[in-house]
């Protein structure tokens, strides 16, 4: 079993995937709006609200550009402010980052396809985005400062999750209790991949809170 120390949660591995995953995310994005520029005729056959689902895509990830590549900066942010650790690269160093995000490339690809015959579960997906954007305004607002992510969540996801939601609930095409739904799939999505892992390897290692690696990782 590895054992954590400061330098090795700085230690940004260059080459490996966990250091390269956000181009692998711009890729794989891009192969998403072409393969569905391929099946158009497909997406005239269904509403025109499922475009909300797979706009959600590249959305997603010009928002994790921003937090991990342009400008960057958003691990040692998501540390020291939401985990108050003395640690920048701990417990969200860029291994875990990876691990966290990767599997949102695959999930919201499958909500898309879901929502086309069941709208409140690409709809979890939309509310997902908002509730992420409403974290990062908030963190704006208590800090009065800048924080990785905020740009595209001000941008892209707030617009986005309202006007989905307001879209789907006002011509009925998700219930209330659909809503409802969709609104506990997303704060279980946002939980599951975005808090508790790093809650799981605080518990595990709690002394690397407060431990400072000596030399900083490169940029």
């Amino acid at each position: 079993m590895r054992v954590w120390t400061a330098d090795a949660c700085a230690d940004a591995g260059p080459g490996r995937l966990y250091d390269r995953w956000p181009w692998l995310h711009l890729a794989l994005a891009g192969l998403v709006v072409g393969g569905a520029a391929v099946t158009w005729p497909w997406a005239l056959e269904h509403p025109r609200w499922l475009w909300f689902f797979f706009l959600a895509i590249p959305v997603l990830v010009l928002h994790q550009f921003e937090e991990f590549v342009l400008p960057g900066g958003f691990t040692p942010w998501f540390n020291t402010h939401l985990f108050r650790s003395g640690n920048p690269y701990f417990p969200l160093h860029k291994q875990q980052a990876a691990l966290n995000h990767l599997p949102l490339l695959i999930l919201f690809p499958i909500l898309a396809v879901l929502g086309s015959r069941w709208p409140f579960v690409g709809l979890g997906g939309l509310l997902g985005l908002f509730a992420d954007g409403v974290l990062h305004v908030t963190a704006v607002a208590a800090t009065g400062r800048y924080a990785p992510g905020a740009v595209t969540a001000v941008v892209l996801y707030l617009p986005l999750g309202f006007s989905g939601t307001h879209y789907f609930v006002r011509t009925g095409e998700v219930s209330l209790a659909g809503l409802l739904v969709s609104g506990f799939a997303a704060v279980l999505i946002l939980n599951a991949l975005v808090f508790l892992p790093p809650r799981v390897v605080v518990r595990r290692h709690p002394h690397m809170l407060e431990a400072a690696p000596r030399v900083a990782p490169p940029s």
